[in-house]
């Protein structure tokens, strides 16, 4: 049976997660819970918890955001082991993305699967190292976004110009990647094993981590390519008004913006001249140029 240590980040839970907290205490196996304090705690928790425990049976239980996740496999992999800590992950909060990624349908049900598991299984994360925007090896579970600051603009200061306004009645017609058309275009450019792009018009740059399970979840292919860059680049403001033209006097569907796919090979070079904002798994990155290599690894969840 495992023994859980649990990670918990109180901060970002609201009033529905309370009942995910107690379902998760009641778990009998729970021999550390550890609820962080500051911003970068649950790093540091991960990291002592890492070094200190000779447990066979440890699994590390993140219970948080996307954010949260992250920096509890960042502190795990930032110390050296000869068998890694297995990890699982419980989102409260309005972010389940993971769970969607493993094909679970609601909180209730990972906890379920938390007691029933008897072994990890292997999921494939990413890794860039280089400057991104500062010197950094670091480690992602779902994504990377880079040009995209649109969320938390909104967030923070309600908007009410004329391109705005257009952009959310377009929404609904654009892909997860859409941009204001507002946002200045950036150049990149991409090694990706013996091909090379250049991108001159490029609006939000994004790495999704793909996991290839098998249909029973019982094991990853890991000889697919598990990490696609996708590219959207920026429309223009007169191409998006003849699209929300009420006048068109026709029905021809209209190409929106133009987006690439590219299944990145291990050790891809990605390169961003312009100074851009960027994200991992929702956490900042922070603004500059980027320059790193992307690679995959696999690690141990519980799940």
């Amino acid at each position: 049976m495992p023994k859980f240590y649990v990670i918990n980040n109180p901060h970002i839970s609201t009033e529905n997660d309370l009942n995910t907290i107690q379902a998760l205490k009641a778990i009998p196996n729970i021999v550390a819970w550890h609820d962080t304090e500051y911003t970068g705690h649950a790093t540091y928790l991960a990291k002592m918890i890492a070094r200190k425990t000779t447990d066979p049976t440890a699994v590390i239980l993140a219970v948080g955001d996307s954010c949260t996740l992250n920096d509890v496999l960042n502190g795990l992999l930032s110390v050296k082991r000869d068998i890694k800590l297995p990890l699982t992950y419980i989102p409260t909060g309005l972010d389940h993305t993971f769970l969607r990624t493993i094909h679970v349908n609601h909180v209730s049900e990972a906890i379920l699967r938390l007691q029933k598991t008897n072994e990890s299984q292997l999921l494939n994360v990413g890794k860039i190292c280089g400057d991104a925007p500062h010197q950094t090896t670091q480690y992602f579970v779902n994504r990377i976004d880079i040009g995209y600051a649109v969320a938390n603009a909104e967030k923070e200061t309600p908007r009410t110009s004329l391109p705005h306004t257009l952009f959310k009645m377009v929404t609904p017609l654009l892909s997860k990647q859409a941009v204001p058309i507002t946002k200045q275009p950036f150049h990149m450019t991409i090694l990706n094993g013996k091909h090379y792009h250049q991108i001159a018009n490029t609006a939000l740059m994004t790495i999704q981590n793909n996991p290839c399970f098998d249909h029973n979840l019982t094991q990853v292919d890991c000889h697919k390519t598990p990490l696609n860059l996708i590219i959207s680049e920026k429309m223009s403001a007169i191409r998006l008004l003849t699209i929300l033209s009420p006048f068109k006097l026709s029905n021809k569907k209209y190409q929106l913006n133009p987006i690439h796919h590219i299944a990145l090979a291990d050790n891809a070079n990605i390169h961003i001249p312009d100074i851009q904002t960027g994200y991992m798994d929702g956490k900042s990155l922070g603004n500059g140029t980027f320059a790193f290599t992307v690679h995959h690894e696999t690690y141990p969840f519980w799940l």
